[in-house]
C-alpha cells in the first residue's frame, strides 16, 4: 500500500480526512464462484501463493469472497483517523465553545459598558435642558443676572451704618475720633494706642500715621 492521508501519513490504508474511503462490498461464495474458490484452496495450501494471487485477479467475483490481510488492515487504518480526527475535532470544538463564552462575556461587559454611557449622556441632557429652559425663562422675562438677583447687592460700597463691626456702636469720620486714649507706643514713625474706651464720633482729630485699636 501507498501512503494515501495527506493528514495522517502513518495510516497508509486510508485517506481520511483529506477523502472518503471507498471499499469493495465483499460477497459469499456462490455456485459460480464455488469452483474457483475451491481452486483458490488448494494452491494457498500447496504454498503456490503466486498462482493463488493471480487467479484472484483473474476472477474479481472470487476475489470478493475472500477476506484478507490487506482488507483488515485498511479498515484498521480507517478506524484509526476516525478516532484521531473525532478526538481532534472534539478538541477545537472545546476551544471554540470557550472562545464563544468569552466572546459572550466581552459583549456583556461591552453591553454594561454602553448602558452607562447611556445613562451619563442622559444625565448630560437633562443638565443641557435644564439650562436651556433656565436661559429661555431669563429671555423670555428679560432678566439679567446681575448681584441684585443672586442676592449680593450689598457686596460693594457697604455704608458703615450697615456694617456689623461687635465695637463701633455709632460710626464717625472716618479722619476723627474721640476717647482714643490709653497706653500708646511709636513704632517705626506710627503711632499705636490701645483703648478701652468705645469710640464715639467727635470732633478729635486723630494724629497723622495713628492707629488706634479697643478692646473690651
Amino acid at each position: 500500500m501507498t501512503i494515501i492521508s495527506n493528514t495522517y501519513q502513518e495510516l497508509v490504508g486510508t485517506s481520511f480526512p483529506d477523502d472518503i474511503d471507498t471499499y469493495e462490498k465483499l460477497s459469499d461464495i456462490t455456485l459460480g464462484t464455488l469452483q474457483y474458490a475451491l481452486q483458490y484452496s488448494s494452491l494457498y495450501n500447496q504454498g503456490r501463493l503466486s498462482e493463488a494471487y493471480d487467479l484472484l485477479e483473474q476472477y474479481p467475483d472470487l476475489k470478493r469472497c475472500i477476506i484478507n490481510a490487506d482488507k483488515i488492515n485498511k479498515l484498521i487504518d480507517s478506524t484509526k483517523a476516525l478516532q484521531t480526527y473525532s478526538l481532534s475535532l472534539n478538541s477545537s470544538l472545546n476551544n471554540t465553545i470557550n472562545t464563544v463564552f468569552t466572546i459572550g462575556t466581552t459583549v456583556n461587559n461591552l453591553s454594561t459598558t454602553v448602558s452607562s454611557l447611556t445613562t451619563n449622556v442622559t444625565n448630560i441632557n437633562t443638565t443641557v435642558n435644564n439650562i436651556t429652559t433656565k436661559v429661555e425663562a431669563i429671555e423670555e422675562t428679560g432678566t439679567t443676572v446681575t448681584k441684585e438677583t443672586l442676592g449680593l447687592g450689598n457686596v460693594e460700597n457697604t455704608s458703615d451704618a450697615n456694617k456689623s463691626v461687635k465695637y463701633a456702636t455709632s460710626a464717625g469720620s472716618a479722619t476723627t475720633a474721640s476717647n482714643c486714649t490709653g497706653n500708646s507706643d511709636t513704632v517705626d514713625g506710627y503711632h499705636i494706642t490701645v483703648s478701652s474706651a468705645d469710640l464715639t464720633a467727635g470732633t478729635s482729630t486723630l494724629k497723622t500715621n495713628t492707629f488706634c485699636f479697643v478692646y473690651e
